[in-house]
């Protein structure tokens, strides 16, 4: 007989001056990495098993304790006030049925110190909630609570009142910034070599016969190239920068990098410099050193629709799980596989195109519905 008894979780949103605590979930978090939420975790017998029961038999206000001890875990945080905003149940993975509860409480003393769970936080108004990638549902979690209090109204029922935006994945080398000219400028010093961008016929570097390179020299050999100046001094790609900001306000944008973690720093140093700004959203699937998951999988997990990619091999994966590619044409991509979700482009004006049509339309000129 199969075992429908749900796990039981809490959420909290925390009020100080008018703002709410949301945080940025850990980039090696299973679900949603790097997506913001608001902090929260399982009931546990721990919970109430050490208290005194407030009945004969009964412990009253367990939800309430669970949700300090989460806060104060994950945030560093005292809260009080403690209400209710909603409830909602999905299936795990694993299939089994969870329940989450939802509250609210008010900012009591603390200091913001995250746990190894997130990686940032932020207090925000209602307005400013908007800018950031939300795991779905909990901005309008948010709004509930703004209405309560701005509004003196009930807490009433969730509903969904943010419109669906467009959601967008952009790699980063040779279509963001331009990798392989500064690789090679690197790789040429350092070897002795003249190799240029048109001789590099696949994006696997150890599969170019001239390097001479297993996977692990080529990994090596990235690695070193991050830890010199030249990976410092990687420049934009034309358009790219306009692209990205015509498209952020009103479209959700990932930075969907084969890079590993450890190259976090310095692909931030890369944002802020060129965009000054920090809260990029940055997605790192580890792929090229053999980490993490595939863009293909990322992409479905985080519902994005659109991929702006240069490496045929992840342009098939993605476009074969109903995703609309657009590849630029690269030097190791001009025999790519055709796929009818695969539309090659040479710059980012013909991507701004297709994708304005997309956005006015809801659909691709396929008839491929995209919204």
């Amino acid at each position: 007989m199969q075992d429908n008894k749900h796990h039981i979780a809490v959420t909290g949103i925390i009020i100080k001056d008018g703002k709410y605590l949301i945080t940025k979930r850990a980039l090696h978090k299973k679900n949603f990495p790097g997506k913001w939420t608001v902090p929260g975790g399982n009931l546990e017998t721990r919970d109430y098993l050490d208290r005194k029961k407030d009945t004969s038999v009964h412990w009253y206000n367990v939800l309430e304790e669970v949700l300090r001890r989460e806060i104060f875990e994950e945030v560093g945080l005292k809260i009080q006030d403690i209400g209710y905003i909603t409830s909602m149940t999905f299936i795990k993975p694993d299939n089994s049925p969870m329940l989450i509860i939802s509250l609210f409480a008010n900012y009591s003393s603390g200091e913001v110190k995250l746990n190894e769970e997130s990686c940032d936080s932020r207090w925000v108004s209602l307005e400013e909630a908007k800018n950031y990638d939300l795991i779905e549902g909990i901005y309008e979690e948010i709004e509930m609570l703004d209405k309560m209090f701005t509004q003196k109204a009930g807490i009433g029922e969730w509903k969904m009142n943010s419109p669906k935006k467009l959601r967008i994945g952009i790699d980063l080398d040779e279509v963001v910034g331009d990798f392989m000219h500064k690789f090679l400028e690197f790789y040429n010093e350092k070897n002795g070599k003249n190799v240029k961008k048109e001789d590099i016929k696949s994006y696997d570097l150890w599969k170019n016969d001239f390097f001479r390179w297993t996977r692990d020299d080529a990994i090596r050999s990235v690695d070193e190239f991050h830890n010199s100046h030249f990976f410092d001094e990687i420049n934009l790609i034309f358009g790219a920068k306009n692209f990205i900001e015509r498209f952020e306000n009103d479209s959700e944008i990932f930075i969907v990098t084969a890079r590993p973690l450890k190259f976090k720093e310095k692909t931030e140093i890369f944002f802020k410099k060129n965009f000054n700004r920090d809260n990029m959203n940055i997605i790192f699937s580890g792929d090229f050193h053999l980490q993490g998951k595939t863009k293909a999988e990322i992409c479905k997990e985080q519902g994005i629709t659109i991929l702006i990619e240069d490496n045929p091999d992840y342009a098939l994966d993605s476009a074969k799980k109903g995703i609309l590619v657009f590849l630029f044409k690269r030097p190791w991509n001009l025999d790519y596989t055709k796929h009818e979700n695969i539309v090659s482009v040479t710059k980012w004006d013909e991507v701004l195109e297709q994708i304005n049509e997309v956005r006015k339309n809801g659909i691709y000129t396929r008839n491929r519905k995209i919204l």
